[in-house]
């Protein structure tokens, strides 16, 4: 009975790595809508492959265990403020949406935002070594596109 159930266990991991999201080429969109909805992945207890660009709200999936994401060498996050329209000034930068947004990542990513000079308009691109700090690399491959 033991070994059934170690076995059972083990088959239940392996069906949970293989239905982890890979994120290839997601360039972001509205903040709100990305938090929900990896809230609501997160909650169900999926992992994530980060292989490809991840960039703006994209970033938001960071707010997971870092347990359940893992990078590849092709891994690329890219971070800047967040902004709104402002019907005379244009695209300006919406403080209080940033903040938030700084408030969800972890803090290796709170702080090497800060040693880059925080959010701006301008996009702060995080891979390669320094990226491999701070993430495990994936084993295997993954399925699952988002």
């Amino acid at each position: 009975m033991r070994a059934l159930i170690l076995a059972l266990s083990i088959f239940f991991m392996q069906v949970n790595a293989a239905s982890a999201l890979r994120i290839t080429d997601n360039r972001g969109g509205m903040v709100i809508q990305f938090t929900r909805e990896y809230e609501r992945l997160i909650q169900t207890g999926e992992t994530f492959e980060i292989d490809g660009l991840c960039a703006s709200a994209c970033t938001l999936v960071l707010q997971a265990p870092a347990n359940r994401i893992c990078i590849t060498e092709r891994a690329v996050f890219g971070f800047h403020a967040a902004y709104k329209n402002d019907f005379f000034a244009g695209k300006v930068t919406d403080r209080e949406v940033t903040e938030f947004i700084i408030y969800k990542y972890p803090i290796a990513i709170q702080e090497w935002i800060n040693r880059q000079g925080g959010l701006t308009s301008d996009v702060l691109w995080l891979k390669g070594p320094e990226l491999a700090q701070m993430f495990r690399l994936c084993i295997g491959s993954l399925t699952g596109i988002y």
